[in-house]
């Protein structure tokens, strides 16, 4: 054979077999991806927290492509949180863990840490969700000693000296009585508490009760929106005239105000900077008019957490030990909600703002 083909022959050798050898590259080392397993309340009494913080989680990943969610639906209960991580665990094998709500997130926390996976939980308040010593357990949200703190502070402000607290019978609203009571107390001011069931309909018992205390002012602590719409109604119906206080910002998801139409108006609430207009105004307008929607309520901190896992994939943390590294070594973070202080509880923490609903809008209270 002549030489000249020989040596034709060998190239187109040389190169299919080049090409061959980084085909076979591509597929040992395909992109890297960050699975995530979301456990939100799809269904059930507190859907609304649920779809709402995935529209802004969503909205924050729209054009990422090497992170990728797996969403599984809790309905707000725990038993069907623990068997949602254990799937997403051991059978999709994610990376990093998301519970959000304190009834769903809250025994999720010691099998994060047992099976040493990485979770952020967000619109978790309870205290004792975090702590120094769990390194595998983050939260992207506002705790009860802040919620605690600023409701009394504004009940001391105001100078009332007769409150009435009604509070439902989970952690999360007895986190915020143990900071609440005690402030209150040392500061003069008579306490009264009523306590009801989560699944409870009827409150017209424990709202009389707090109305024959001469109580000046009521602070609500519920999570359901149902249970909120029914409470302010009931308040309504019993000729209890006094400024009410959402303390665990419930008024954040949208539905609530909705549901209850004119009843809503002039309700104390908090919020984030963001949404009042003093954080990231710019962003707000700009978003809203390439997309015709706003983030509103809880879904701008489903932004963050998207922003959040940005930032790990900026910082190639695609596995749990890296996650954990890159977590332990953030000292603050900036989402669009409001600048983040991360604590030496693993606190990730926005500012918190106090806020009314008046006319349809949540606004900026100086009370």
């Amino acid at each position: 054979m002549d030489k000249k083909y020989i040596w034709l022959i060998l190239v187109i050798l040389i190169l299919v077999g080049g090409f061959l050898i980084l085909g076979t590259k591509k597929q040992i080392n395909p992109p890297k991806e960050l699975v995530v397993g979301a456990i939100f309340p799809l269904t059930g009494s507190t859907a609304q927290f649920g779809e709402l913080f995935r529209q802004g989680l969503d909205a924050s990943l729209k054009d990422s492509k090497n992170i990728k969610i797996i969403y599984e639906d809790s309905g707000g209960d725990a038993a069907r949180g623990v068997t949602a991580f254990q799937k997403l665990v051991n059978i999709d094998g994610v990376d990093i863990v998301l519970p959000i709500i304190s009834k769903v997130a809250a025994p999720l926390v010691p099998l994060m840490r047992e099976q040493m996976v990485p979770g952020i939980m967000s619109l978790v308040a309870t205290n004792s969700a975090t702590s120094k010593d769990n390194n595998y357990v983050y939260r992207l949200f506002w705790t009860a000693d802040e919620t605690g703190i600023i409701f009394a502070q504004r009940i001391i402000d105001a100078g009332f000296t007769n409150v009435g607290l009604l509070q439902a019978k989970n952690e999360v609203s007895q986190s915020n009585i143990d900071v609440i009571r005690p402030l209150l107390e040392k500061a003069g001011v008579k306490v009264s508490i009523e306590t009801f069931q989560d699944p409870d309909t009827d409150f017209k018992t424990q709202l009389s009760k707090l109305k024959s205390e001469n109580i000046q002012a009521l602070g609500i602590l519920t999570i359901p929106p149902v249970s909120m719409k029914n409470i302010i109604t009931q308040t309504k119906q019993l000729d209890i005239n006094i400024p009410l206080y959402d303390i665990l910002s419930v008024f954040l998801n949208p539905g609530v105000p909705e549901m209850l139409g004119s009843l809503a108006n002039n309700i104390y609430t908090i919020a984030t900077p963001y949404l009042i207009g003093d954080y990231k105004k710019d962003f707000k307008d700009q978003y809203q008019s390439q997309t015709g929607k706003e983030l509103t309520g809880y879904s701008s901190i489903g932004y963050d957490m998207g922003t959040l896992l940005k930032y790990l994939v900026d910082q190639k943390a695609f596995d749990r030990n890296s996650i954990t590294q890159v977590l332990a070594d953030m000292k603050s973070f900036e989402g669009i909600s409001s600048p983040y202080i991360i604590d030496d509880m693993h606190n990730i923490k926005p500012t918190i703002s106090k806020a009314q609903y008046i006319n349809g809008v949540i606004q900026k209270s100086e009370k």
